[in-house]
C-alpha cells in the first residue's frame, strides 16, 4: 500500500467539515 497517512487523515477531516458545515451552517453559528 503506497496509501499516506496524512492522505487519510486529510480525506477523513474534509469529510468531518463538510458534515458540520451541513448540520450547523456557518452563518448560523456566527
Amino acid at each position: 500500500m503506497s496509501f499516506k497517512p496524512r492522505y487519510l487523515f486529510l480525506m477523513i477531516l474534509l469529510q468531518e467539515v463538510s458534515f458540520f458545515q451541513i448540520s450547523r451552517p456557518w452563518h448560523l453559528h456566527q
